[in-house]
């Protein structure tokens, strides 16, 4: 038998989506659903599990039920009394998750959308940093700024830097007004 053991540093850094589903589902004796747990890894969904979170009597307990989403089941149940009450409720957890994926990629469109914005801007607002300084000097010395331009994720500061490369009388008086100077 070969046993493997996993370095802390191999585990999976996970995420997990929670999608609310109390009062969407019916009580079940005295289980009151509350919500599903998806598990991710890097923005993308990770397996068929989830694990869906109930109150018995009012309180929430710690395990949950795992659940097999791909096929629309309850885990790790072994009272088949309660499985079978379960089994009707699975279809419908299955459906609310589906509901909640469609409308995801409208909201992660819109989010994509607004960050493709950005970049573009502040691409547009370093090139004509460069070109302004490739105009107006060397253009060989130019292009090893635009590293350090890259870096800076603030807009207005870029901004700032177009100004000051249009009005820079030298190269090096350019390069004193950059954070983080290494040149």
């Amino acid at each position: 038998m070969k046993i493997h053991k996993m370095n802390p540093a191999d585990r999976l850094e996970l995420t997990y989506k929670t999608v609310d589903v109390k009062g969407r589902l019916p009580n079940v004796d005295s289980i009151e659903f509350l919500r599903v747990e998806e598990p991710y890894h890097k923005g993308h969904r990770y397996g068929p599990f989830a694990r869906v979170r109930y109150a018995l009597d009012g309180v929430e307990q710690v395990e949950g039920f795992p659940m097999d989403v791909s096929k629309g089941i309850f885990l790790s149940i072994y009272d088949d009394e309660l499985l079978e009450k379960l089994r009707p409720i699975a279809p419908m957890i299955v459906k609310i998750l589906q509901e909640h994926a469609a409308k995801e990629p409208i909201e992660n469109l819109r989010e994509v959308h607004q960050q493709g914005i950005r970049d573009g801007v502040k691409e547009s607002t370093i090139e004509g940093i460069l070109e302004a300084l490739e105009l107006r000097f060397q253009p060989k010395s130019t292009q090893d700024l635009k590293a350090t331009l890259e870096s800076i994720d603030d807009l207005q500061q870029l901004k700032q830097l177009r100004r000051v490369a249009i009005q820079a009388q030298t190269i090096e008086e350019f390069t004193t007004t950059l954070p983080n100077q290494k040149l």
